[in-house]
C-alpha cells in the first residue's frame, strides 16, 4: 500500500531486535534533514513527557472510597495488574546494570511511581502509599493533629 502511494521512494528498515518497531521512510529525504530532526528531539524530554502522560491517565481508584485496608489492597492489586508499560521499561532500563529484580527493588520502584504520580496530580489524587503512611502515623500515636490534610 505504501509503495502504491509513494512509489519506489519508500525504504523499510528491519531491526535485528524483534521487539523494536520497523521503520518506514522516504529515500528522497536528505541526510542533513534526518540528522537535524534527530538533533532537535531531546530524548530525556520525550521520555519524561511519555511518563507524565501515563501518570495522568492512571487511576488508583481511591478518590471515592473509604481508603480502608481492603480498598488499599484492591488498589495495589489493580496497580500490579495494570502497571504502566512505559514505567516498567523505564525502571528495567534504569536498574539493568544492578540486576535488581528483587521484590525489595520492585517495591521501591512502585513507591517512586506513586510519589511521581502524587507530584503530577499536585497531591489531589490519593495513592496507597500516602494513605498508608497517614494511617500508620495515626495508629502509632493516635493523634490526628500530626496528619496534615488539604481541605
Amino acid at each position: 500500500m505504501l509503495i502504491n502511494q509513494f512509489g519506489e521512494d519508500v525504504c523499510f528498515t528491519y531491526p535485528s531486535d524483534r521487539k523494536k518497531s520497523q521503520m518506514v521512510f522516504r529515500t528522497n529525504i536528505q541526510c542533513a534533514e534526518v540528522v537535524e530532526t534527530l538533533r532537535s528531539n531531546d530524548p530525556v524530554k520525550l521520555c519524561a513527557e511519555k511518563l507524565r502522560i501515563e501518570c495522568e491517565s492512571f487511576d488508583f481508584s481511591l478518590d471515592n472510597s473509604y481508603c480502608d485496608a481492603s480498598d488499599i489492597a484492591l488498589s495495589l492489586q489493580q496497580y500490579e495488574q495494570n502497571r504502566p508499560d512505559s514505567w516498567n521499561v523505564f525502571f528495567d532500563t534504569l536498574l539493568t546494570h544492578r540486576k535488581m529484580k528483587s521484590d525489595h527493588a520492585k517495591r521501591k520502584c512502585d513507591n517512586i511511581f506513586q510519589t511521581v504520580f502524587n507530584l503530577v496530580h499536585n497531591g489531589k489524587k490519593k495513592t496507597p502509599m500516602h494513605i498508608s503512611i497517614a494511617q500508620t502515623i495515626h495508629d502509632i500515636c493516635r493523634s490526628k493533629q500530626l496528619i496534615l490534610t488539604k481541605v
